[in-house]
């Protein structure tokens, strides 16, 4: 059948899920990159990109596919240069869509379930989705992070809602 590893235990019990109804490493993967978007969405998961590599061993191939993001159409050079001429300060250039490039992550999960999937598309997404509905124990780490943008919670009022307590 194979095995799952990850930081989180509901993460890794996405891709065991994956594997027991018979999915591939494929399946399993992306079933885990879309449960680690619930638990983990500072860091992982469908906002961003990243890289795959499969390995085919009946076929003794690597393969792989490049998920990294790209810059918005309306991207220019001067993005995050301000009135001055200087460049703007991190927390300028960092808070709302300025400093986000359009995610790879789906198209990657698009392309490697075209190439390697076994299950259904929509297989893959139930874990993530029965979490998000049922709710979930907030780890140290992202309450952390939380309470670090805490100051921008005011702004953002469905994220405020969906992570803070009492909304």
């Amino acid at each position: 059948m194979g095995v799952t590893s990850s930081a989180d235990p509901r993460v890794t019990d996405a891709g065991m899920e994956m594997l027991r109804q018979g999915g591939s490493a494929a399946d399993a993967a992306m079933a885990m990159m879309l449960t680690l978007t619930v638990v983990e969405p500072q860091s992982s998961g469908i906002g961003g990109g990243g890289f795959l590599l499969y390995q085919d061993n009946a076929k003794g191939i690597l393969s792989t596919i490049n998920g990294r993001e790209t810059a918005p159409a309306a991207a220019t050079s001067d993005r995050f240069v301000g009135p001055d001429g200087k460049p703007l300060g991190f927390l300028e250039a960092f808070q709302g869509g300025r400093s986000v490039g359009v995610p790879g992550n789906v198209q990657l999960m698009a392309q490697a379930h075209q190439k390697w999937g076994k299950l259904p598309w929509a297989t893959i997404f139930k874990p993530a989705i029965r979490l998000s509905q049922k709710g979930f124990i907030v780890n140290k780490t992202l309450e952390s992070r939380l309470a670090t943008i805490q100051g921008l919670w005011p702004n953002f009022d469905e994220a405020r809602t969906t992570y803070w307590r009492d909304g």
